[in-house]
């Protein structure tokens, strides 16, 4: 089937602030600005691309909600949102003035070094405003985590149907290996579920069961 499209045009990326934006993708990354003009609702239009690629390019999209600001940096869950080649990585990072050394060994002290003179949420926003999807660490929040459609989609988080609960959501598996066959998730078991199986296979007869039952041992 010929396709009826001609040309890929842009793509929408949000973002907390346009000169923020512009701070980082016209002048760290290098693109140039397309569009930069004030529609007839008042809305800015801002559009950055490539030199070499005129047609194609990113239209920067300030997020005027809180539904809207809460996707900035996760528009695409945890997969990347672009992607830049490059014909020689190690000199596209030295353009961008990034302070690497040749020992890769050290950069995660240097990280370390450089997040810890700024605040989570700074870390966090300026993470955003670049592209990356970043979130503030929050503790414990096992409610938040089991509820959250992400963790659910890449199967940390299982939803299965409880006979007398009705949906319920468990833990299922956080760390995964490549090539690994995954075992289905079953429910945790209700408490005394197993008791008569355990007690038989170590060895214990009906009666012995039936006693420590009813002396209130076991369920």
């Amino acid at each position: 089937m010929t396709s009826p499209l001609s040309t890929l045009a842009r793509s929408t990326l949000l973002v907390r602030d346009y000169d923020e934006a512009l701070a980082f993708y016209r002048d760290v990354l290098g693109l140039q600005v397309v569009t930069d003009l004030v529609g007839p609702n008042g809305e800015r239009m801002l559009h950055v691309g490539l030199a070499s690629q005129t047609g194609v390019g990113l239209w920067l999209l300030k997020a005027m909600t809180a539904e809207d600001r809460a996707l900035i940096g996760r528009q695409t869950g945890s997969h990347p949102m672009l992607l830049f080649y490059v014909a020689d990585c190690r000199a596209a990072v030295a353009a961008l003035g990034v302070d690497r050394v040749a020992d890769d060994d050290t950069q995660a002290d240097r990280i370390m070094t450089a997040v810890r003179k700024r605040t989570a949420n700074g870390v966090v926003d300026a993470l955003r405003a670049a592209g990356v999807a970043a979130a503030k660490p929050i503790g414990r929040n096992i409610h938040g985590f089991m509820n959250d459609p992400e963790q659910r989609r890449i199967g940390r988080v299982a939803e299965l149907a409880h006979t007398t609960k009705g949906n319920v959501r468990e833990l299922h598996v956080l760390v995964r290996v490549s090539d690994a066959e995954q075992v289905p998730h079953r429910l945790a078991p209700e408490l005394g579920e197993h008791t008569d199986q355990i007690l038989t296979e170590l060895g214990s007869s009906p009666d012995e069961i039936a006693a420590l039952r009813a002396d209130g041992a076991i369920r």
